[in-house]
C-alpha cells in the first residue's frame, strides 16, 4: 500500500479538520520561504551590499511569521 494513500485513509477517516488559521497561514509561509530561498540566491550571487543587509530584516520577518502556524499546530496537538 503507498504511503500517500495510508495517509489520505487516515486524514479521511479520522474526522479532525484542520483549523482554518492553521491552513491559511501554513500555506502562506510556505509561500513566503520558496520566495526567501530564491531572494537569497539572488542576494547571494548579484545582490549589493545593501540588499544584503536588508536580506536579514526580511529573514527575521519570514522567520517570525513562520512561527505563527508553528505553534498553532502545537496548540492544537497539545489540546487534543
Amino acid at each position: 500500500m503507498d504511503f500517500k494513500l495510508i495517509v489520505a485513509i487516515i486524514a479521511i477517516t479520522s474526522g479532525a479538520a484542520t483549523p482554518v488559521l492553521h491552513l491559511v497561514t501554513g500555506l502562506a509561509a510556505i509561500v513566503l520561504m520558496a520566495f526567501h530561498f530564491l531572494w537569497a540566491g539572488y542576494v547571494l550571487w548579484l545582490g549589493s551590499e545593501k540588499s544584503k543587509r536588508n536580506f536579514h530584516k526580511f529573514s527575521l520577518l519570514v522567520w517570525l511569521f513562520w512561527l505563527i502556524p508553528y505553534v498553532a499546530g502545537l496548540v492544537m496537538g497539545m489540546s487534543n
